[in-house]
């Protein structure tokens, strides 16, 4: 019961609330005579340079422009915001007389959500002057020499802009301006889609559509730039940027008269990952007497159904890899000219190729597919592909096909390195063969050996036996004289003793005195 007491007392303030909540909505839509607002002070004007200079207006303030046709040329000289009630019905018209419609020369400033169009002769619908870090957003801007103009401007963004022009005029201009934003813009109809000038430099241009342009997006003399995913189509040109150290990615130009990208006289730029169809040439890389155009990459492009896939003229040691060059009337089209169409072992899939993959490795003698081909694919005389791919790069694939290759190429390894080890075995197999046959035929010697040696033994011992008899018989010759030496000498002995014993018993004669 209290709940449905609180809801009741709940409905009844926000219905009481009502009647006030109205009266502010028609406060804000004031009379005709003051459709321009300060959404800050609350102060009412009759036209929006009326609000931007009042004295109460300060920097970071909103001016609401409710949706009508004004016909003036407002100088945005605060930082503020402008914003239309309505990108269709709010409408600044400058009425074709001489000077920009909206020119923004504060720092730090947004417009947005209005119809701008009718500058003056050579003018622009907005133009941005010397300013940092300002927005111009969900403009539509027709029929201005220069539909956005960024002069001296750094930081600052050019967003969901629907640009329109008539003959030979600019859509975006950007000159002497770095590191400002353009993206998801649509332009059409101009002499020069976006055009970078003048030695600009960290601009990045985004996710545009160009159409119907003479110059669908160029720059000269331009560096450290990034023009990503723009979809360019039915220009004369249409991405033509010189300078260096550009980046050209992801966009897509087709139904182009001329190049679908041209980096003439560029050098250190990148051009990756976009596509070209149906243009006179897919990619046009050019040198000569104002220049070089060398020391390039271009990767990951696909090229399909364009007068010349590649035109390469008058330049030199620009790499080719992984690009996709399909059913162009001329492949590649070159003059004076000696490049690189490999990297790191691979090169560009070519739909004439009639190559085979039986083989891998650098030198592709190995053994097994890698989806390269086995022979070189020759552009001409002076520029070969020699790592050809056998099927339309995918980027996605990249990492299996690395990986697989990889493996491959480690797996072929292991094969010579078992290669070798077989050939080291059937060497030591050999080794021990030839050893067993010395061991055998030192065996069958020792055996030899052993009859000799048993013979010799045997014709030793009968020599010795002989020799032993030999002996016997003499010892017993000699024992025989030893025993009759004995008795001779015994007989002697006895002799003498006998005879010594006769001479003295012998009785003395008479003569003999006393």
């Amino acid at each position: 019961m209290h709940g449905r007491s609180v809801f009741l007392l709940g409905l009844l303030i926000l219905i009481s609330t009502l009647p006030s909540l109205r009266f502010n909505l028609i406060e804000l839509k004031a009379s005709d005579n003051y459709p321009v607002h300060n959404l800050n002070t609350g102060l009412n004007y009759t036209t929006i340079q009326e609000a931007i200079n009042a004295d109460e207006t300060l920097d970071g303030h909103t001016i609401f422009v409710e949706e009508g046709t004004y016909y003036e040329h407002v100088v945005v000289n605060k930082s503020l915001s402008l914003v239309g009630e309505n990108i269709s019905t709010t409408i600044i018209d400058g009425n074709g007389t001489t000077g920009n419609v909206v020119p923004v020369i504060a720092s730090f400033a947004n417009v947005s959500d209005f119809t701008i169009q009718h500058s003056g002769p050579g003018d622009s619908g907005v133009f941005l002057v010397d300013t940092i870090g300002s927005t111009v957003q969900n403009l539509a801007v027709s029929d201005c020499y220069y539909g956005i103009r960024c002069t001296g401007s750094s930081h600052s963004t050019i967003k969901n802009c629907n640009l329109s022009g008539y003959g030979y005029n600019y859509g975006v201009w950007i000159v002497e301006s770095d590191d400002n934003l353009v993206s998801n813009n649509t332009i059409s109809n101009a002499g020069f889609g976006i055009e970078l000038y003048f030695d600009v430099a960290g601009n990045i241009l985004d996710n545009n559509k160009v159409t119907l342009c003479t110059f669908g997006i160029e720059s000269f003399t331009c560096h450290d730039n990034t023009v990503t995913r723009n979809l360019v189509s039915n220009c004369t040109s249409g991405i033509s940027l010189r300078g260096y150290n550009n980046t050209i990615t992801e966009n897509n130009v087709s139904h182009c008269e001329y190049g679908g990208v041209d980096i003439s006289l560029s050098n250190f730029t990148v051009i990756s990952g976009n596509l070209l169809t149906y243009n006179g040439m897919g990619i046009w890389v050019t040198g000569g007497s104002g220049g070089s155009s060398d020391l390039n990459t271009i990767s990951s492009n696909t090229l399909i159904s364009n007068e010349h896939g590649f035109d390469i003229r008058y330049c030199d040691n620009n790499t080719f890899y992984h690009n996709n060059v399909i059913n162009n009337n001329v492949q590649a089209y070159l003059i004076d000219t000696g490049n690189y169409w490999n990297h790191n072992g691979e090169g560009n899939y070519w739909s004439d190729y009639n190559g085979t993959d039986f083989h891998s490795g650098p030198y592709q003698n190995e053994t097994g597919y890698d989806w390269i081909g086995d022979t070189p694919y020759v552009v001409d005389q002076n520029n070969t592909d020699n790592y050809p791919l056998m099927h339309p790069f995918v980027p996605e694939m990249q990492e299996s096909e690395v990986a697989y290759r990889d493996l491959l190429h480690r797996i072929n390894e292991m094969y010579l390195e078992l290669e070798a080890l077989n050939s080291t075995c059937r060497d030591l197999q050999g080794q021990i063969n030839s050893l067993d046959n010395t061991l055998l035929t030192l065996n069958q010697q020792i055996t030899n050996f052993q009859g000799q040696l048993n013979s010799m033994n045997s014709t030793l011992q009968a020599s010795i036996n002989r020799l032993q008899e030999h002996y016997d018989s003499l010892n017993n010759q000699f024992n025989s004289v030893v025993n009759v030496l004995y008795v001779l000498a015994t007989l002697v002995i006895v002799l003498i003793v006998t005879t010594v014993y006769l001479a003295m018993r012998k009785p003395k004669s008479k003569s003999e005195p006393q």
